[in-house]
């Protein structure tokens, strides 16, 4: 995870791995929240692409594994991305509270779990809307 001086930048690990999430303010008590994924699968890339992932991780059994984004979550983590930066770009058009969220562990069902054993939604509040691109 980048580091970064912002205060608006909150990150951190939990039992499930790194979770990131960028909140802002404008003069409302509406709350959006915009999830994706960042995981990686436990799937070793074989394409040959100069490109192809060689990250490596254990799995839930301790077994050194390849790990790839080999259901989307690349893509979702740019829609995620290009949503923050025009929302970001365009802040004089809207008012409320955004919550972006980088959630880790969704492939094994333990990411969100995890954010919400780590009060969540108590520290930064419910959202009046959520969107996930998934």
């Amino acid at each position: 995870m980048r580091r970064t001086k912002s205060k608006n930048i909150v990150g951190g690990a939990n039992s499930a791995g790194q979770a990131a999430m960028y909140f802002a303010r404008y003069a409302s008590s509406v709350t959006v929240l915009v999830r994706a994924d960042m995981d990686g699968l436990p799937v070793t890339e074989q394409t040959g692409l100069p490109y192809a992932s060689k990250a490596r991780a254990r799995d839930k059994n301790g077994n050194e594994v390849g790990v790839m984004h080999a259901c989307g979550h690349d893509v979702h983590m740019t829609c995620w991305v290009g949503t923050a930066r025009t929302l970001a770009a365009l802040k004089d058009r809207w008012q409320g509270t955004l919550v972006f969220i980088a959630q880790p562990a969704e492939e094994i069902g333990q990411g969100a779990k995890a954010m919400l054993n780590d009060k969540l939604y108590e520290r930064f509040g419910t959202p009046d809307y959520a969107r996930c691109p998934d």
